[in-house]
């Protein structure tokens, strides 16, 4: 019966699988965060959109005017704050990357592992039962001796 011994490295693959877990929590999280900014920033636009195509009373034309100044700037520092969230996606998903890169090192160095145990038990099993045939011929060759 083959039994393949342990992975050297199982401790290692498995902190390289927590790391890409960890990652794609990371990236989960910017993207959510990312999707939130845009979506704020698309209804601050329509607000706008909206705000100016509204007909104002006269004597509200100076508040609106502030209004309008104070969006204006709420909607250009959403977008700088987007633009610094959609950056921060890019750096999370190129860390994955990475972390996958790094895991499937790990998986590929334990495949071959686990393939050059495989060969040297079969190799040791082959030996035993190539022994035991010998043996097993050599005693019939002793019974053909003795009876002759």
């Amino acid at each position: 019966m083959i039994t393949l011994s342990r992975y050297p490295l199982e401790r290692l693959l498995d902190l390289q699988q927590q790391k890409e877990r960890i990652r794609q929590l990371e990236l989960a999280l910017a993207e959510r965060e990312r999707q939130r900014r845009e979506s704020s920033l698309a209804a601050m636009e329509m607000k706008l959109i909206e705000e100016l195509a509204a007909p104002v009373h006269p004597e509200l034309l100076e508040h609106r005017a502030r209004f309008t100044v104070a969006l204006h700037g709420k909607i250009r520092s959403t977008r700088e704050h987007l633009q610094a969230q959609t950056e921060a996606c890019h750096q999370a998903r190129d860390l994955l990357l990475k972390a996958r890169m790094n895991k499937k090192k790990y998986e590929t160095h334990k495949d071959s592992h686990q393939a050059e145990v495989r060969l040297r038990e079969q190799r040791i099993t082959q030996a035993s039962q190539d022994e035991a045939a010998s043996q097993q011929f050599l005693r019939r060759q002793e019974v053909y001796v003795d009876e002759d």
